[in-house]
């Protein structure tokens, strides 16, 4: 097992802007692949000379007609691309919950272009939110207007993944209303 810097940077407190501005300069000092996830990310360790700290990269960019799960299924349309990485982060910042997710960078490494996301050690999983009885923030008082979404995310969502986005969100008072809201968003 490498041994990794992960708690480096946690000791000075930066902002996003830094955080961004050190994941798309710093040199990448160390790599090993990952042994989780489905698309098995880098775990790249950066350093600026004074900063010392991981981050994942995952450079997965799949469109292929058709796609065999592992399941059996067949997904027709299938995209997986570190895109939505970055597009999930940008829309994270529009609304207020980027503090619920790493900060996403795109960047190149050993010629492939790919999301780079700052490493975060695990604090909390949902399970044990749970048991300490802690509550998300509230979605309802979050404003997005789909214009500065569209201009966040524009290059990383094509316009058709967008339209499919907006079709999913239309579902939901659907779905709701048949099932009941705790079926539906729990």
């Amino acid at each position: 097992m490498l041994p990794f810097a992960a708690s480096a940077a946690d000791e000075t407190p930066l902002t996003k802007e830094q955080i961004k501005q050190f994941l798309q300069t710093a040199e990448i000092i160390k790599s090993a692949p990952s042994t989780k996830g489905v698309t098995h990310p880098w775990r790249l360790t950066l350093s600026n000379g004074t900063i010392v700290h991981d981050a994942a990269f995952q450079p997965v960019d799949e469109h292929k007609a058709e796609m065999k799960l592992e399941s059996g299924k067949v997904e027709l349309g299938f995209v997986d691309s570190y895109k939505y990485n970055i597009a999930a982060y940008r829309l994270a910042e529009l609304v207020g919950l980027d503090d619920l997710l790493p900060v996403y960078v795109e960047r190149n490494w050993k010629g492939k272009t790919g999301s780079l996301g700052w490493w975060l050690p695990v604090k909390m999983d949902d399970a044990e939110r749970i048991v300490k009885k802690l509550e998300p923030p509230n979605p309802e008082k979050k404003a997005l207007n789909s214009d500065e979404l569209t201009q966040k995310t524009k290059d990383y969502l094509t316009k058709d993944e967008m339209a499919r986005r907006g079709k999913i969100v239309a579902t939901f008072p659907n779905l709701i209303a048949q099932k009941g809201e705790k079926e539906v968003l729990y």
